[in-house]
């Protein structure tokens, strides 16, 4: 996608139409690539969403990849919790 140019997503928060971009084949070598998604219905208030929107567009992204690297930095820095849960709850598995 062109820079500068909001994805559908993002641009749909902000209330705008974007253009249908060239599908691009562009993933981040830190992202681990999975084979499936789960979904997640989130109720966020619509201020929140539209300043959210905007970080998403100025970084040339969607909202949605916004929110799962933002989720997997916050359960980088809780790893220890994390192995907590693990170690307590390992028998109910």
């Amino acid at each position: 996608m062109p820079p500068g140019e909001p994805t559908d997503e993002a641009a749909q928060a902000l209330g705008a139409s974007a253009p249908d971009p060239a599908p691009l084949k562009r993933r981040s070598a830190l992202k681990k690539e999975e084979t499936k998604s789960k979904r997640l219905n989130l109720l966020i208030r619509p201020g929140v969403l539209k300043e959210f929107a905007k970080i998403a567009y100025m970084r040339h992204t969607s909202v949605n990849d916004l929110i799962n690297r933002l989720i997997s930095e916050h359960n980088a820095h809780e790893a220890d919790t994390i192995r907590q849960y693990d170690r307590l709850f390992k028998e109910r598995r």
